[in-house]
């Protein structure tokens, strides 16, 4: 869904975990499918931004 839909990278890789490497970005999606926010998931800064985020779409 990701790769077709939205364009995150994603590929098989036999040396990491699961055999699967994937983007570290995290993706806000709305519920008519639209990208509201691109997070990076090793970034703390990042990660408390996309709760925040999070929380005000919930309340849309």
């Amino acid at each position: 869904m990701g790769v077709l839909s939205y364009l995150v990278p994603n590929s098989e890789d036999a040396l990491a975990p699961g055999g699967f490497l994937h983007s570290d970005k995290f993706i806000l999606i709305d519920t008519k499918s639209r990208i509201r926010g691109m997070y990076s998931g090793t970034d703390s800064t990042e990660v408390e931004r996309l709760i925040v985020d999070v929380r005000k779409l919930t309340q849309e």
